[in-house]
Protein backbone atom coordinates (compact mmCIF):
# COMPACT_ATOMS: atom_id res chain seq x y z
CA UNK A 1 0.00 0.00 0.00
CA UNK A 2 0.55 3.52 -0.46
CA UNK A 3 1.92 5.05 2.66
CA UNK A 4 -0.58 7.37 4.32
CA UNK A 5 -0.83 9.37 6.63
CA UNK A 6 -3.46 7.91 9.49
CA UNK A 7 -4.33 8.98 12.95
CA UNK A 8 -6.63 8.10 15.05
CA UNK A 9 -8.83 9.77 17.78
CA UNK A 10 -8.34 9.85 21.49
CA UNK A 11 -10.72 6.91 22.26
CA UNK A 12 -10.14 5.36 19.06
CA UNK A 13 -13.38 5.69 17.49
CA UNK A 14 -12.29 7.17 14.61
CA UNK A 15 -9.17 7.11 12.03
CA UNK A 16 -8.28 9.99 9.55
CA UNK A 17 -6.63 9.38 6.55
CA UNK A 18 -4.99 12.12 4.82
CA UNK A 19 -5.23 11.49 0.63
CA UNK A 20 -3.90 13.43 -2.33
CA UNK A 21 -6.66 14.88 -5.08
CA UNK A 22 -7.84 12.68 -7.57
CA UNK A 23 -5.70 11.73 -10.49
CA UNK A 24 -6.44 11.73 -14.26
CA UNK A 25 -7.03 7.91 -13.44
CA UNK A 26 -9.92 8.76 -11.69
CA UNK A 27 -11.43 10.64 -14.19
CA UNK A 28 -13.89 8.56 -16.89
CA UNK A 29 -14.33 9.17 -20.21
CA UNK A 30 -16.71 12.17 -20.11
CA UNK A 31 -14.45 14.03 -17.66
CA UNK A 32 -16.43 13.53 -14.82
CA UNK A 33 -15.24 11.56 -11.46
CA UNK A 34 -15.95 7.97 -11.71
CA UNK A 35 -18.84 6.80 -9.24
CA UNK A 36 -16.88 3.00 -9.48
CA UNK A 37 -13.67 4.74 -8.29
CA UNK A 38 -15.10 6.34 -5.28
CA UNK A 39 -16.21 2.99 -4.23
CA UNK A 40 -12.78 1.63 -4.37
CA UNK A 41 -11.20 4.32 -2.95
CA UNK A 42 -13.59 4.19 -0.07
CA UNK A 43 -12.38 0.58 -0.20
CA UNK A 44 -8.82 0.94 -0.22
CA UNK A 45 -8.69 4.21 2.83
CA UNK A 46 -9.98 1.64 5.10
CA UNK A 47 -7.43 -1.33 4.37
CA UNK A 48 -5.00 1.39 5.06
CA UNK A 49 -6.36 2.72 7.89
CA UNK A 50 -7.42 -1.34 9.07
CA UNK A 51 -4.00 -3.16 8.22
CA UNK A 52 -1.36 0.33 9.24
CA UNK A 53 -0.11 -0.75 12.40
CA UNK A 54 0.58 2.62 14.53
CA UNK A 55 4.10 3.44 14.71
CA UNK A 56 4.35 3.65 18.23
CA UNK A 57 1.81 0.93 19.80
CA UNK A 58 1.99 -1.18 16.81
CA UNK A 59 -1.96 -2.00 16.65
CA UNK A 60 -4.14 -0.95 13.96
CA UNK A 61 -7.11 0.90 14.01
CA UNK A 62 -9.53 -1.29 15.68
CA UNK A 63 -6.98 -4.15 15.47
CA UNK A 64 -8.65 -5.08 12.76
CA UNK A 65 -6.34 -7.06 10.94
CA UNK A 66 -6.03 -9.35 14.18
CA UNK A 67 -9.68 -9.37 14.22
CA UNK A 68 -9.57 -10.85 10.44
CA UNK A 69 -6.10 -13.18 11.21
CA UNK A 70 -8.62 -15.99 11.84
CA UNK A 71 -11.22 -15.54 9.35
CA UNK A 72 -12.50 -13.77 6.36
CA UNK A 73 -14.57 -10.95 5.47
CA UNK A 74 -17.32 -10.74 2.73
CA UNK A 75 -19.03 -7.93 1.46
CA UNK A 76 -22.77 -8.50 1.84
CA UNK A 77 -24.33 -5.02 1.76
CA UNK A 78 -22.92 -1.12 0.73
CA UNK A 79 -24.63 2.11 0.48
CA UNK A 80 -22.91 4.68 -0.84
CA UNK A 81 -24.34 8.75 -1.20
CA UNK A 82 -22.39 11.24 -3.62
CA UNK A 83 -22.65 14.82 -3.28
CA UNK A 84 -22.82 17.08 -6.55
CA UNK A 85 -19.89 19.00 -4.90
CA UNK A 86 -17.71 15.88 -5.95
CA UNK A 87 -18.21 16.04 -9.29
CA UNK A 88 -17.63 19.59 -9.72
CA UNK A 89 -13.93 18.86 -8.15
CA UNK A 90 -12.68 18.29 -11.94
CA UNK A 91 -13.79 21.84 -12.73
CA UNK A 92 -11.22 23.64 -10.11
CA UNK A 93 -8.11 24.67 -11.74
CA UNK A 94 -6.29 22.26 -9.63
CA UNK A 95 -7.97 18.99 -7.68
CA UNK A 96 -7.88 19.58 -3.87
CA UNK A 97 -6.32 17.19 -1.38
CA UNK A 98 -8.27 15.18 0.13
CA UNK A 99 -9.48 13.36 3.06
CA UNK A 100 -11.01 9.88 4.74
CA UNK A 101 -12.93 9.46 8.20
CA UNK A 102 -13.53 5.52 8.96
CA UNK A 103 -15.45 4.69 11.97
CA UNK A 104 -17.82 1.29 13.16
CA UNK A 105 -20.96 1.71 12.17
CA UNK A 106 -22.55 -2.07 13.62
CA UNK A 107 -21.29 -5.18 15.69
CA UNK A 108 -23.39 -7.93 15.52
CA UNK A 109 -23.06 -11.45 15.79
CA UNK A 110 -21.05 -12.33 12.77
CA UNK A 111 -21.37 -8.96 10.98
CA UNK A 112 -19.98 -5.43 11.58
CA UNK A 113 -20.41 -2.50 9.23
CA UNK A 114 -18.04 0.78 9.00
CA UNK A 115 -19.14 4.62 8.33
CA UNK A 116 -16.52 6.22 5.94
CA UNK A 117 -17.01 10.27 4.97
CA UNK A 118 -14.83 11.83 2.26
CA UNK A 119 -14.33 15.02 2.72
CA UNK A 120 -12.26 18.10 0.79
CA UNK A 121 -9.85 18.82 3.24
CA UNK A 122 -9.56 22.54 1.98
CA UNK A 123 -12.96 23.50 3.47
CA UNK A 124 -13.91 20.07 4.96
CA UNK A 125 -17.42 19.68 2.75
CA UNK A 126 -18.82 15.81 2.64
CA UNK A 127 -18.06 14.32 -0.49
CA UNK A 128 -19.65 11.02 -0.36
CA UNK A 129 -20.57 9.35 2.39
CA UNK A 130 -20.29 5.09 2.77
CA UNK A 131 -21.38 2.49 4.57
CA UNK A 132 -20.55 -1.18 4.01
CA UNK A 133 -21.93 -4.41 5.61
CA UNK A 134 -19.43 -7.18 6.25
CA UNK A 135 -19.85 -10.85 7.12
CA UNK A 136 -16.96 -12.25 9.34
CA UNK A 137 -16.62 -16.35 7.58
CA UNK A 138 -14.25 -19.33 8.72
CA UNK A 139 -11.80 -19.77 6.40
CA UNK A 140 -11.96 -23.43 6.50
CA UNK A 141 -15.79 -23.64 6.13
CA UNK A 142 -16.77 -20.65 4.30
CA UNK A 143 -19.62 -19.84 6.86
CA UNK A 144 -20.55 -17.11 9.05
CA UNK A 145 -18.43 -17.20 12.33
CA UNK A 146 -19.34 -15.46 15.45
CA UNK A 147 -17.07 -11.87 16.34
CA UNK A 148 -14.45 -12.89 18.98
CA UNK A 149 -15.93 -11.72 22.33
CA UNK A 150 -12.79 -9.84 23.56
CA UNK A 151 -13.52 -7.58 20.05
CA UNK A 152 -16.89 -6.87 20.93
CA UNK A 153 -15.93 -6.08 24.35
CA UNK A 154 -13.53 -3.57 23.58
CA UNK A 155 -15.16 -2.56 20.69
CA UNK A 156 -18.61 -2.05 20.60
CA UNK A 157 -18.19 1.05 22.86
CA UNK A 158 -17.37 3.40 20.26
CA UNK A 159 -19.29 2.29 17.47
CA UNK A 160 -21.19 5.04 15.87
CA UNK A 161 -25.02 4.35 15.34
CA UNK A 162 -25.09 0.89 16.02
CA UNK A 163 -27.55 0.16 13.07
CA UNK A 164 -27.24 -2.46 10.92
CA UNK A 165 -27.27 -1.98 7.16
CA UNK A 166 -30.23 -4.15 5.44
CA UNK A 167 -30.85 -3.65 1.68
CA UNK A 168 -33.88 -5.30 0.41
CA UNK A 169 -34.31 -7.37 -2.42
CA UNK A 170 -35.63 -6.01 -5.46
CA UNK A 171 -38.67 -7.13 -7.35
CA UNK A 172 -37.68 -7.78 -11.13
CA UNK A 173 -40.71 -6.50 -13.44
CA UNK A 174 -41.37 -8.23 -16.52
CA UNK A 175 -40.00 -5.50 -18.79
CA UNK A 176 -36.65 -5.04 -18.39
CA UNK A 177 -32.79 -4.46 -20.83
CA UNK A 178 -30.90 -7.47 -20.91
CA UNK A 179 -27.31 -7.93 -21.39
CA UNK A 180 -24.62 -9.66 -20.73
CA UNK A 181 -20.83 -9.47 -19.44
CA UNK A 182 -17.97 -11.88 -19.47
CA UNK A 183 -15.72 -11.45 -16.02
CA UNK A 184 -12.03 -10.84 -17.26
CA UNK A 185 -8.99 -11.96 -14.58
CA UNK A 186 -7.92 -8.44 -14.36
CA UNK A 187 -11.75 -8.15 -12.36
CA UNK A 188 -10.74 -10.58 -9.71
CA UNK A 189 -9.78 -10.38 -6.35
CA UNK A 190 -7.51 -12.12 -3.53
CA UNK A 191 -10.48 -14.64 -2.95
CA UNK A 192 -10.45 -15.48 -6.46
CA UNK A 193 -13.91 -14.00 -7.13
CA UNK A 194 -14.78 -10.99 -9.02
CA UNK A 195 -14.03 -7.82 -7.01
CA UNK A 196 -17.07 -6.49 -5.54
CA UNK A 197 -16.47 -3.14 -6.85
CA UNK A 198 -16.40 -4.28 -10.54
CA UNK A 199 -20.43 -4.89 -10.72
CA UNK A 200 -21.04 -1.63 -10.38
CA UNK A 201 -19.27 -0.84 -13.46
CA UNK A 202 -21.02 -3.88 -15.06
CA UNK A 203 -24.26 -2.26 -13.66
CA UNK A 204 -23.06 1.17 -15.67
CA UNK A 205 -21.83 -0.68 -18.78
CA UNK A 206 -25.75 -2.15 -19.60
CA UNK A 207 -27.26 1.07 -18.55
CA UNK A 208 -24.64 2.61 -21.36
CA UNK A 209 -26.04 0.23 -24.10
CA UNK A 210 -29.56 0.44 -23.20
CA UNK A 211 -29.41 4.43 -23.36
CA UNK A 212 -27.44 4.03 -27.00
CA UNK A 213 -30.60 1.89 -27.67
CA UNK A 214 -33.07 4.63 -26.20
CA UNK A 215 -34.36 2.38 -23.74
CA UNK A 216 -34.46 4.87 -20.55
CA UNK A 217 -37.19 7.51 -20.85
CA UNK A 218 -34.47 10.50 -19.46
CA UNK A 219 -30.75 9.19 -20.43
CA UNK A 220 -29.24 9.73 -23.47
CA UNK A 221 -25.83 10.18 -25.06
CA UNK A 222 -23.85 8.54 -22.18
CA UNK A 223 -25.08 7.20 -19.04
CA UNK A 224 -21.77 8.34 -17.51
CA UNK A 225 -22.54 11.94 -18.38
CA UNK A 226 -24.93 11.62 -15.23
CA UNK A 227 -24.14 12.24 -11.49
CA UNK A 228 -24.95 9.07 -9.47
CA UNK A 229 -26.54 10.85 -6.16
CA UNK A 230 -26.89 6.95 -3.90
CA UNK A 231 -26.34 3.73 -4.33
CA UNK A 232 -27.73 0.74 -2.75
CA UNK A 233 -26.25 -2.66 -3.16
CA UNK A 234 -26.82 -6.25 -2.06
CA UNK A 235 -24.19 -8.73 -2.66
CA UNK A 236 -25.84 -12.66 -2.99
CA UNK A 237 -23.03 -14.89 -4.27
CA UNK A 238 -19.79 -14.87 -6.50
CA UNK A 239 -18.69 -15.14 -9.70
CA UNK A 240 -15.46 -16.16 -11.32
CA UNK A 241 -12.82 -15.29 -14.27
CA UNK A 242 -14.34 -16.78 -17.21
CA UNK A 243 -18.06 -16.60 -16.30
CA UNK A 244 -21.01 -15.14 -18.03
CA UNK A 245 -23.23 -12.63 -16.04
CA UNK A 246 -26.45 -11.91 -16.98
CA UNK A 247 -27.20 -8.50 -16.45
CA UNK A 248 -31.14 -6.93 -16.14
CA UNK A 249 -31.65 -2.91 -16.08
CA UNK A 250 -34.91 -1.30 -15.34
CA UNK A 251 -35.80 2.30 -14.27
CA UNK A 252 -38.64 2.90 -11.57
CA UNK A 253 -41.94 3.58 -12.67
CA UNK A 254 -42.13 7.33 -10.35
CA UNK A 255 -38.88 8.17 -11.20
CA UNK A 256 -36.92 7.82 -14.21
CA UNK A 257 -33.29 8.78 -12.61
CA UNK A 258 -33.89 5.42 -10.81
CA UNK A 259 -32.50 2.75 -12.20
CA UNK A 260 -32.25 -0.86 -11.08
CA UNK A 261 -29.75 -3.85 -11.77
CA UNK A 262 -29.95 -7.15 -11.36
CA UNK A 263 -26.85 -9.55 -12.05
CA UNK A 264 -27.04 -13.48 -12.24
CA UNK A 265 -24.84 -15.86 -12.94
CA UNK A 266 -25.84 -18.99 -13.77
CA UNK A 267 -29.38 -18.37 -13.83
CA UNK A 268 -28.75 -17.25 -9.48
CA UNK A 269 -29.13 -13.64 -8.79
CA UNK A 270 -25.62 -12.23 -6.75
CA UNK A 271 -25.36 -8.70 -7.20
CA UNK A 272 -28.66 -6.00 -6.84
CA UNK A 273 -28.42 -2.13 -7.16
CA UNK A 274 -30.31 0.88 -6.92
CA UNK A 275 -28.99 3.42 -8.73
CA UNK A 276 -30.17 7.25 -8.17
CA UNK A 277 -28.82 9.81 -10.35
CA UNK A 278 -28.95 13.74 -9.62
CA UNK A 279 -31.11 15.44 -11.72
CA UNK A 280 -29.02 17.46 -14.25
CA UNK A 281 -28.93 20.77 -14.58
CA UNK A 282 -30.16 22.40 -17.62
CA UNK A 283 -26.93 22.27 -20.28
CA UNK A 284 -26.04 19.28 -19.81
CA UNK A 285 -22.05 18.72 -21.13
CA UNK A 286 -18.80 16.63 -21.22
CA UNK A 287 -16.70 18.65 -18.86
CA UNK A 288 -13.19 18.32 -20.61
CA UNK A 289 -12.04 15.81 -22.68
CA UNK A 290 -9.12 13.29 -21.73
Amino acid sequence: LVQLKISVNEDGSKATVSLPGYSLDDIDRTGNVSVSRIQRLLSAVRIAAYHTPNLITGVSFLEYDTLTSDCLTFMASTKTEVSRDLYTLVNLPELPALQAEIQLGYVGTSSLNSIALLRNKANGHVLAQNVNQVVTVDKVKRKPTPIPDWWKTKYVPVVSGNQRLIVAPLQIPDKVYDYQIHVAWSDIDGYGHTNYVCYIRYCLDSAMDAVKKNYFSKFEDDILLYHVKDMQISYRGESAAGDVLSLKAWEDESNPYHLYFDIASKGKTIFQCGMLFHEPHAGLARATKL
